[in-house]
């Protein structure tokens, strides 16, 4: 083990159920409502019946996941957390927002903004990897995998395919990814 990773981990504090509870219940109705946006954002649906098929569908999926995650139940797991992890939160955030809104402006500029919604899946993959360790929570780890393998498969898609098939393939994995791990830390905390 690393001397970084030893450090944390005889720092890290097991949270109190309160906070355990909060980042639980918050994890689950963020990733429930993100899955929304990228289900709705960008899926490149041609049919009207299929898109609103496809917005309705969404629209039940995140409704009843965001009320189990509101209503809760407990669970046994404890979460030991470093005690900067709000910190870590923030900064993950702020180089999130960074490089979403500079790879948005540089896809625009280079003439290629049909490749904006795989990257920013890999962007969002990425900033799962170090959440996971933040906020004690390993399916993240998963969360981040999932979002880049689609955001990987979704440039390759847009490269050698249509736009809309590739809006469709990263929208959809996307909102199936976040759902999943919403329910996942909904129900096993």
């Amino acid at each position: 083990m690393s001397e970084a990773v030893k450090g944390d981990a005889m720092t890290s504090e097991l949270a109190d159920e309160s906070l355990n509870h909060d980042l639980r219940r918050n994890g689950a109705v963020i990733m429930s409502v993100f899955a929304f946006v990228w289900s709705v954002g960008v899926p490149g649906f041609a049919d009207a019946t299929v898109q609103w098929s496809a917005f309705g569908a969404a629209l039940v999926v995140t409704v009843v996941l965001v009320t189990l995650a509101i209503r809760g139940r407990p669970v046994q797991r404890q979460r030991r957390m470093p005690p900067d992890w709000q910190r870590r939160y923030n900064r993950v955030g702020l180089i999130q927002g960074v490089a979403i809104g500079l790879t948005i402006a540089l896809l625009i500029y280079l003439g290629q903004p049909a490749f904006i919604p795989a990257v920013v899946s890999l962007i969002v993959g990425l900033h799962f990897f170090p959440l996971a360790h933040a906020f004690d929570q390993p399916q993240y780890v998963w969360t981040g995998v999932g979002l880049c393998v689609i955001g990987g498969i979704g440039i390759a898609v847009f490269a050698m395919s249509s736009d809309q098939a590739g809006r469709a393939l990263v929208g959809i994995g996307a909102a199936a990814t976040l759902w999943v791990t919403s329910a996942d830390v909904t129900f096993r905390g």
